[in-house]
């Protein structure tokens, strides 16, 4: 991680256009025993500005450096990733963050584990979703029977707790995602499942894309 806050320390100091009312995106990937770190900004001014002070860029790289450190040890395969955005304001301040992170599955089995593990980590923040892609093995998911591959995304979550409301959370969560979706899943539909009430409500199939030769 030395070397991205580096670069961070410098875009405080050289290229403040890039931060001050502006955002970035970190993303986290897996590579063997290590992590990958991906920093992109969002910036399109262009005009000089002065350095943002120490104590801010002190204050900032600490809300980063504890952000990351969540998120890190969540991506656990080479198909899965984080992203985190962080929000500046006019000063360069850190305001807010948002992660997401995406995993990969190629079958019903592995779309069970990986979900299992993330609904017993993370709970979608009330404006939070999750995201299930299916595809592109042409079959229905059968429970059990039918393999098919696709990706899971969830948006805006924080960390669960050992509180029994969290762990009701979990509990409802899981029954949405494990016993319910992977019964209607079809291929080739993408499904978004939003907070109601502070749990997951029901999947809400997107229509597909359809494509024309003339």
């Amino acid at each position: 991680m030395s070397e991205i806050l580096s670069d961070l320390q410098k875009m405080h100091d050289v290229e403040p256009h890039l931060i001050r009312n502006s955002r970035i995106s970190i993303q986290v990937l897996p590579i063997g025993n290590d992590s990958k770190y991906c920093l992109r900004p969002f910036s399109i001014q262009t005009e000089e500005m002065d350095p943002i002070p120490n104590t801010i860029m002190q204050d900032n790289l600490k809300g980063i450096i504890r952000a990351l450190t969540q998120v890190t040890p969540l991506p656990q395969h080479k198909d899965e990733n984080t992203i985190t955005t962080f929000a500046f304001d006019q000063e360069g301040r850190l305001q807010s963050f948002e992660h997401e992170i995406i995993a990969g599955f190629k079958n019903l089995t592995q779309y069970r584990n990986v979900m299992t593990r993330l609904l017993k980590q993370l709970i979608p923040d009330e404006s939070g979703m999750v995201e299930v892609k299916v595809g592109p093995l042409g079959k229905l998911a059968y429970s059990g029977t039918a393999d098919f591959s696709g990706s899971i995304k969830l948006t805006k979550f924080r960390f669960a707790t050992d509180s029994e409301d969290d762990q009701m959370v979990i509990e409802m969560n899981s029954y949405v995602m494990l016993s319910y979706l992977p019964k209607v899943m079809k291929h080739g539909v993408r499904y978004l499942v939003h907070v109601e009430e502070g749990t997951l409500g029901s999947p809400i199939p997107v229509p597909t894309m359809r494509l024309y030769k003339n």
